[in-house]
């Protein structure tokens, strides 16, 4: 499962969303304060102006919570849709702190096989 904006709104950062300054336990006047969320909606260590750096205690209010973050674009509440497998491989290339190449492309489609490789390792160990 991944976070989507309910209308649409596409991003290629890597942090697509933000908990609201509500979510994080502090003045909702205040929308600078938000925190950036990935798109399996785990909190960033970055607030929403790009500064690193949120408190550990704030991070844990967040995660004990129930809110949703907000689209950074359109700031509407996401919704979950089901992850593809490119989905996964993207991921995985961005925690790789790699920059996703565009769809359709060689490049892509070696990213796609290196993510295959590691994330089916144990199945190809089993069966030789």
């Amino acid at each position: 499962m991944k976070l989507k904006c309910p209308n649409g709104c596409k991003s290629d950062c890597d942090t697509p969303f933000v908990y609201s300054p509500y979510a994080c336990g502090l003045d909702e006047d205040k929308p600078e304060l938000g925190v950036l969320a990935y798109a399996n909606a785990q909190p960033s260590n970055r607030w929403c102006d790009g500064t690193i750096g949120v408190p550990a205690c704030i991070l844990e209010f967040i995660c004990a919570g129930d809110d949703f973050p907000l689209c950074v674009k359109c700031h509407e509440e996401a919704e979950w849709s089901e992850a593809t497998l490119a989905d996964h491989a993207e991921a995985w290339w961005r925690e790789q702190g790699k920059v996703v190449p565009p769809k359709n492309t060689e490049e892509w489609d070696d990213m796609y096989r290196q993510w295959v490789d590691f994330a089916f390792a144990d199945f190809r160990e089993s069966f030789s």
